[in-house]
């Protein structure tokens, strides 16, 4: 039995091709675990979810602003998570989208408001790959938790603003116009509420309530909101904001003229 056993060892040292086809099973195993782990993981299954397919191309070029983070919302977050989120920030803007999406699903949270910021950062990860769904879930589920304080800070409705603009922005684009107005009111609510909101930010949540508004035919409200913006938005100035508010005051005013002769 020693004897078999030495000849089965001595086999195996001398056949280089055995050691070959290891380490090529070894290599492709390594490969098949590294492309696994790239992938971005999958979302909580959530009953509410929606499918986002019908694209609204004519409401996106009247819309205003886009989906973004907002880092002054780090501001009261721990040391220790403000580091690491600014962290995963710098790999976002090197597009490692899929590795940050793994580590803030990792990451440790002790209150609404951070889960809050580690699933807007998410859903703007899964924006930025093209996977509008799993975003629009991100930011529902954040918006969800925060829904229930009474009494929210600063910070918090900042979050809820931005958390709400984003959802209703997807909404508005792939034409759930109705959605999309329950959360830019969600928004526009909580930014109201704000000493000093970000003027472009107000500006084209408003613009984009009004189209929405205006959208599902209330054309009144829609033109009120449209002059809110202009609070926010210079119409005098060549950015694109100040364009398509412009351009939806002036067809929001000859709709509502007509309404008024045919009445």
């Amino acid at each position: 039995m020693k004897q078999l056993q030495k000849r089965k060892k001595g086999f195996i040292a001398r056949n280089p091709w055995l050691w070959t086809g290891i380490g090529i099973v070894v290599i492709i195993a390594l490969l098949f675990l590294a492309r696994t782990l790239s992938q971005p993981p999958p979302q909580k299954t959530d009953t509410s979810r929606v499918a986002l397919k019908k694209q609204n191309l004519d409401a996106y070029t009247l819309m205003a602003g886009t989906i973004q983070f907002d880092t002054a919302l780090f501001t009261p977050l721990a040391p220790d998570l403000r580091r690491q989120m600014q962290q995963l920030l710098r790999m976002v803007s090197n597009r490692e989208l899929a590795d940050v999406i793994a580590r803030l699903n990792r990451m440790r949270r002790h209150s609404a408001y951070e889960s809050g910021v580690i699933r807007l950062l998410t859903g703007v990860c899964y924006y930025e790959l093209g996977q509008a769904e799993s975003a629009l879930n991100a930011f529902r589920s954040g918006v969800k938790l925060l829904d229930t304080l009474s009494t929210p800070d600063e910070y918090h409705r900042r979050l809820i603003a931005r958390l709400g603009f984003n959802c209703g922005y997807l909404f508005q684009f792939y034409s759930y116009p109705e959605s999309a107005r329950h959360y830019y009111t969600l928004s526009q609510r909580a930014l109201s509420s704000l000493a000093e909101p970000d003027r472009q930010f107000a500006g084209s949540l408003l613009n984009n309530l009004g189209l929405t508004l205006e959208t599902i035919g209330d054309t009144v409200n829609a033109q009120r909101s449209y002059l809110q913006a202009l609070n926010y938005l210079d119409t005098t100035g060549t950015t694109p904001e100040a364009a398509r508010l412009q351009k939806n005051l002036r067809r929001n005013f000859r709709a509502s003229r007509a309404g008024q002769h045919q009445s």
